[in-house]
């Protein structure tokens, strides 16, 4: 009976590590994000990609995240669907306002009780004309987020990078960073 149990122990371990995301170390040097993006951090993170998306960390994705979505093309959605799930899609036709409004329609569909913009300008997005907007995010729970978000549109398709950082302390403590990375993007 004990080695039964045994059995069953490893057969759930191995289970439960094999449905873990697995992240991996970012050095400070340059790296490649999404086979698209290269760009250089001047500190180490925590990497994983899942679903189609590259993310980021320090100190916890709940805490602080630094996604990357490279190359979404037309009728595609920045998150991919999980189940049947109806998330907005980009059109190649959209304005740097439009693709704001579909950000902010995706983290409201993905559950954010409300998302705000603030001062959407033009951003040299490496080599592109690009935009960046900052954005205050409140989750269901009450709890707030302040994210920053990076984008460009090229060949038809959206490149984009989103920040979020839980409250004032995660969000504050790498956002220069975050723009570091950012302004040390190729193509």
């Amino acid at each position: 009976m004990r080695r039964h149990s045994k059995a069953v122990l490893a057969a759930v371990l191995v289970a439960l590590l094999a449905g873990c995301v697995q992240y991996t170390l970012v050095e400070p040097k340059r790296q490649i994000a999404m086979e698209r993006f290269s760009v250089e951090p001047t500190s180490a993170w925590n990497r994983r990609t899942e679903n189609n998306i590259e993310s980021w960390t320090k100190d916890g994705l709940g805490l602080q995240t630094l996604h990357f979505f490279a190359e979404i093309p037309d009728g595609g959605t920045i998150f991919k669907p999980i189940g049947d799930e109806n998330l907005p899609t980009f059109a190649s036709s959209m304005r740097e306002s439009d693709v704001v409004d579909l950000l902010i329609a995706t983290l409201t569909a993905r559950g954010n009780s409300a998302v705000e913009p603030d001062n959407l300008r033009p951003f040299a997005f490496a080599h592109l004309d690009g935009f960046s907007v900052d954005l205050a995010i409140t989750v269901q729970d009450g709890g707030h987020y302040k994210g920053k978000a990076y984008g460009a549109i090229a060949d038809g398709k959206l490149h984009l990078i989103l920040y979020s950082g839980h409250g004032e302390y995660y969000f504050d403590k790498e956002v220069d960073e975050v723009d570091a990375i950012v302004n040390s993007l190729t193509l």
